[in-house]
């Protein structure tokens, strides 16, 4: 069930961004992870996110438990944070990109929350 809360929150992100500026079409520049790098690292971000909220922590050690979850997430994709930030700073400055990419992610959260609910 907090899946489904994560994908509302996350179509209401998207509404709210493709109403957003931001210039389209361009190419991707150089240092800025592909959509298809993109993906994957959204949906565990996202799983890390729910997963930081059912954990209800707050404060420092919240703060902690995210860096953690983060750390793993950027080793895990063989990705630094610096790349990763950067990605997705371009990626919300291009609305119809990220549109495409949250598609995708939702697409997949949803694939897993079927998974689990086997």
């Amino acid at each position: 069930m907090m899946i489904e809360k994560r994908i509302k929150i996350i179509g209401l992100f998207i509404l709210m961004i493709n109403f957003g500026c931001g210039s389209q079409g361009a190419k991707t520049p150089d240092g800025i992870l592909t959509k298809e790098q993109m993906i994957p690292i959204m949906v565990d971000t996202q799983i890390a996110e729910a997963a930081l909220s059912v954990k209800n922590i707050h404060g420092d050690s919240a703060k902690q438990y995210a860096a953690d979850y983060y750390n793993f997430i950027y080793i895990r994709h063989q990705v630094k944070k610096e790349v990763f930030e950067k990605s997705l700073d371009y990626y919300i400055q291009h609305p119809k990109e990220l549109d495409a990419i949250y598609s995708e992610v939702i697409t997949e959260l949803s694939k897993k929350e079927a998974e689990e609910a086997k």
